[in-house]
């Protein structure tokens, strides 16, 4: 027996005693343990990425007087996991940014095709594109990639003055990712560009204003229009065509008056905004 299924065995025995005392460790029934084909279960635990369940089979088999073939278990198991565990899989998670599988990660192989699709993740490109948006610096692409290269150079290019200016205009958060030496310039442009942003910003909430007033009076006249249709149509008529018009005038009268409140909301709304614009362009006074 080699060094590898004698460690095997340690551990399995080890769990095997734990599992025996904490019985909801296990979760195959009794009656599958005596036909259970070993090799073939080892193999399609491995294939699907499955952590070996041998401890699990020796702690509900093995009190059933059934024999556990743990190392025929161990031996396809291995197999089924290079299956699992191949180049394409780890080149792809890696590509993919996704993490390392747990089950693959003592297999040398697997761990440089990962970081093979990892380099190929992380590029200098990527990592100049990241900082020229903006983003926090990726903690997946590690500093054997080229992309902590690419980063630093899109940092530069982004942590300006210019670009302060114009993100701040465009409305959009302030970065925190500029270093010490560029901040200072970039944090005073993005200040600028803000406050223009504001102040645009507020005069558009201020013009939306204004046409949503012009739309309350439209909304008020035909509220006044319907309601004295209503007062002039004799209510205790059986006439058929006066009380579908009463009807009608009534869901008139009802919808005019929630789309009126609905717009004054929409004004109060937009005045919430406004007074968040000026406040922030207090402080910055």
């Amino acid at each position: 027996m080699d060094e590898k299924l004698k460690s095997c065995h340690l551990i399995q025995f080890s769990i095997y005693f734990i599992c025996m005392f904490f019985i909801s460790c296990t979760n195959i029934d009794k009656k599958d343990c005596a036909k259970t084909h070993w090799p073939t279960q080892g193999f399609e635990d491995g294939k699907v990425g499955r952590p070996s369940r041998i401890s699990m089979f020796l702690a509900k088999c093995s009190p059933q007087n059934v024999n556990v073939e743990s190392n025929a278990y161990l031996e396809s198991y291995e197999k089924g996991l290079d299956q699992f565990c191949s180049d394409e899989s780890a080149f792809s998670r890696g590509f993919q940014s996704l993490s390392l599988e747990a089950v693959c990660s003592e297999k040398q192989k697997y761990k440089k095709s990962y970081e093979s699709g990892m380099q190929s993740f992380c590029t200098k490109d990527l990592g100049q594109s990241d900082a020229l948006n903006g983003k926090s610096l990726s903690n997946f692409c590690s500093e054997k990639t080229a992309y902590p290269l690419g980063y630093q150079s899109g940092l530069k290019k982004f942590c300006t003055a210019e670009n302060g200016y114009k993100v701040g205009a465009e409305g959009k958060p302030a970065a925190e990712i500029c270093k010490a030496e560029l901040r200072k310039s970039y944090e005073e442009n993005y200040k600028s560009g803000r406050r223009d942003f504001l102040k645009k910003d507020t005069l558009r909430l201020q013009n939306e204003i204004v046409t949503i007033e012009g739309k309350i009076i439209i909304v008020k006249d035909k509220y006044t229009e319907r309601l004295s249709e209503a007062y002039e149509t004799p209510k205790n008529s059986e006439d058929p065509e006066i009380q579908e018009k009463i009807s009608s005038l009534d869901k008139d009268i009802k919808s005019l008056k929630e789309e009126r409140s609905n717009l004054e909301q929409a004004i109060f709304d937009l005045q919430k905004l406004i007074n968040i614009n000026n406040s922030e362009m207090g402080q910055m006074d």
